[in-house]
């Protein structure tokens, strides 16, 4: 056998082992490329994570607004359902009063004492309201009671304002009727739910008698925090207060005002506050 072909069958055997250098690199850009998919895989979990983040604030955000708003809807109905229970009650005791007939001949008779005794005491001693004007037959001049006067009646208790008002009122409506109107008035620094009413005798009105011939009454509640909160602890809303500032984030509600006055009543609550203006003042939800 020749010897060149030993030499190289005997290579063949044996081959030669690689690079060293070669390898190492090669293990350098495995590990590089291996580091790159760890950050890339950590950047892409980031990323996800801080959307699921995101969208469960915006969805938590949204959920408390949506929350917020039902709240204030929920609110802004019973405080009206407390309003117009307070209005229909006004109304009624009104009109008890009114359609009477004694009453309406002592008036006639400047009978003062009677008044008082039976429709007076009704602000002064029972508390059946807080306020009682007996308007002379074809006049404006009034006289009543308040719950803070004594026997003698008092003139003026209510601007001239705030009594023609609820005579405007009234003027429309059939004079044969006993029919209750109800308004708002600002009197000084103080707020009235006040109803006015034609009074009649029980037999109703005579054979050629007139509107002029009738005596006009109103009664009137206070609108203060005593009655807020009166209002209030019926829905179990508590922090109701009457003011004229409307704070940030409170809402507006109209009362029927017959006056062209300005003026607010403002409802707070711990789901949000809502702020009562008269008539014809925008109505608006933060």
């Amino acid at each position: 056998m020749p010897a060149s072909f030993v030499a190289r069958r005997s290579e063949s055997q044996f081959p030669q082992l690689a690079n060293p250098q070669s390898r190492v690199s090669q293990k350098g850009a495995r590990y590089e490329a291996n580091l790159r998919f760890s950050k890339k895989l950590a950047v892409i979990l980031v990323s996800g994570v801080v959307l699921l983040v995101l969208v469960v604030g915006a969805t938590s955000l949204w959920i408390s607004n949506q929350h917020n708003s039902l709240a204030r809807d929920s609110a802004e109905r019973m405080v009206r359902g407390g309003f117009a229970s307070l209005e229909e009650k006004l109304r009624t005791v009104t009109v008890d009063y009114a359609l009477w007939t004694d009453a309406y001949e002592a008036i006639h008779t400047d009978d003062i004492d009677w008044i008082f005794s039976n429709i007076g005491t009704g602000a002064t001693e029972t508390s059946t309201a807080d306020l009682m004007i007996i308007v002379k037959p074809g006049e404006t001049r009034s006289y009543g009671w308040r719950d803070d006067s004594g026997e003698t009646p008092t003139a003026a208790l209510l601007t001239p304002e705030a009594i023609e008002a609820g005579l405007r009122l009234l003027d429309p409506l059939p004079f044969d009727q006993v029919l209750p109107v109800h308004y708002y008035a600002r009197v000084g620094d103080q707020i009235w739910l006040l109803a006015a009413c034609r009074v009649m005798p029980w037999t109703g009105v005579s054979v050629g008698a007139s509107d002029t011939d009738l005596p006009r009454l109103i009664f009137g509640f206070r609108v203060d925090a005593n009655l807020v909160n009166e209002i209030g602890a019926e829905f179990l809303i508590d922090d109701i207060h009457v003011g004229s500032a409307v704070a940030r984030g409170q809402s507006a509600l109209p009362l029927p005002s017959a006056s062209a006055s300005r003026w607010t009543t403002c409802i707070g609550t711990r789901r949000g506050r809502a702020r009562i203006s008269s008539a014809g003042s925008p109505c608006r939800w933060a």
